[in-house]
């Protein structure tokens, strides 16, 4: 009796471990982990290295060209990877569905073209760095319009990471190599744009070959163009918002300090965004599934939304103690003693994965499936805004400490501002249960993309 029992015990652990291997979010998860893993493993040969090569002037320029470069990408983003990603997940067994929604979102993408080189001939005119240094804002434009062409969105929305990850591996790799082989003084700064140019160019070919196999080929429309755009708007003000108090902190400290000053900024930043990224893909698996649960049963998704708040804060709280008690060696090991002025600011930075975290999970997993898109907006744009309206003046008389701790402060408000407003809209994710949910959340026929 007790060893048929602890057979069938075995036998039902062994088949329940077979299931969950074989299930999807666990493949796109060990997937996204592993591009994640490459997005460490690089770095951690790349920075160090341009670090020394560059020093902290040249690392400083590259990383205001890559500023403007992440700020104008997300015009041509526009936030379909969260609106375009949603209408894929939830309509994932509809192909002709997913055809409309691609033709409707690379049409989009066309017309954001324009603005974004009406924005790159204002730089090169009013930019001095840039009318000094006009290799800088080619190759950083240049490579952010290939990188915004990716559609990686698509493949998240349908739940295959698989294979997107073995290609963003494959270009990071060589990117890596070209960076080792080609850089080797400050002046050379401009070939760490052409090289990511040259890796996303790689990435977003192969995938939009991917793509299109699957979907078919439908020639883009003003009607479907204008569509995507409508149904983007939400997500492109709440990405636009975000980058007013994040990538925008770069840009605007290199218009008031030198060179050498970003070149610390940059550094600090670097650090603490890299320990961000133990986080990162398991958002980019929550995000669809959330989706997808809340459309099919929205007390799962309660459930599965606790579960990964409890995770999520307890991995970021961790990372954040690590960060701030190894600060020195950190900096010491990845950018060398000629930036031990940026360990104050990684210090500060410490707070910030708990902080990103919760803002993460409360808003981007939660309030945005809940299509609470109006609520959301107005923490984030009034967060923007905010730090827009004191940048300038931290940037000036404070420098790259005052900015870091600006950072941070936003970042806080946001989370205590959408623990506000779930609660008082009666969703916070500790108390939903879904029932009140099912028919709010039902399809309506203004969700979808024509």
């Amino acid at each position: 009796m007790g060893l048929g029992s602890g057979n069938s015990i075995r036998e039902r652990w062994a088949a329940l471990s077979r299931r969950s291997i074989a299930h999807p979010l666990v493949h796109n998860a060990l997937a996204l982990y592993g591009m994640q893993f490459a997005s460490y493993l690089f770095p951690l040969i790349t920075i160090p290295y341009l670090a020394r090569v560059l020093g902290p002037a040249g690392l400083g320029l590259l990383a205001f060209a890559q500023a403007f470069s992440l700020w104008t990408a997300l015009v041509l983003e526009y936030g379909f990877n969260l609106s375009a990603t949603r209408e894929i997940a939830q309509h994932r067994d509809d192909r002709a569905f997913h055809t409309r929604v691609v033709a409707g979102v690379m049409g989009a993408k066309g017309v954001l073209a324009i603005a974004v080189g009406v924005l790159t001939l204002a730089a090169a005119a009013l930019v001095p760095h840039f009318r000094e240094h006009p290799d800088y804002l080619l190759w950083a434009v240049l490579g952010m319009l290939l990188a915004g062409l990716n559609p990686i969105w698509y493949f998240q929305g349908t739940e295959r990471m698989t294979r997107i990850a073995a290609v963003d591996v494959g270009a990071r790799f060589l990117v890596t190599i070209g960076i080792l082989t080609l850089v080797k003084s400050p002046a050379g700064g401009w070939m760490v744009l052409m090289l990511n140019a040259a890796g996303s160019g790689i990435s977003t070919t192969v995938m939009l070959i991917w793509m299109y196999r699957e979907v078919g080929w439908r020639r883009p429309n003003w009607t479907g163009a204008l569509a995507a755009l409508r149904l983007g708007g939400s997500m492109f003000l709440f990405r636009g918002a975000v980058s007013l108090y994040t990538t925008a902190n770069t840009f605007i400290l290199g218009l008031f300090v030198s060179p050498v000053l970003v070149g610390y900024f940059t550094g600090a930043e670097k650090i603490y965004r890299a320990a961000l990224g133990c986080i990162w893909p398991i958002n980019q698996v929550v995000y669809p599934r959330v989706n997808h649960l809340l459309q099919h049963n929205p007390a799962r998704a309660g459930r599965f939304m606790r579960l990964n708040i409890l995770v999520q804060s307890s991995l970021a709280l961790g990372l954040g103690i690590v960060l701030f008690a190894t600060a020195p060696m950190l900096v010491g090991l990845i950018l060398g003693p000629n930036f031990a002025a940026a360990i104050p600011l990684v210090r500060v930075y410490a707070l910030m994965p708990l902080f990103v975290a919760m803002s993460s999970m409360l808003g981007v997993l939660w309030m945005v499936p809940l299509k609470m898109d109006r609520q959301f907006n107005t923490i984030i744009i009034a967060a923007g805004l905010c730090n827009m309206m004191l940048a300038p003046l931290v940037a000036k008389y404070i420098g790259p400490f005052g900015m870091v701790v600006l950072a941070v402060s936003v970042e806080g408000v946001i989370v205590a501002s959408m623990v506000w407003v779930l609660r008082r809209s009666k969703r916070d994710p500790f108390a939903f249960r879904g029932d009140e949910m099912v028919e709010s959340m039902a399809p309506q026929p203004s969700d979808e993309v024509s």
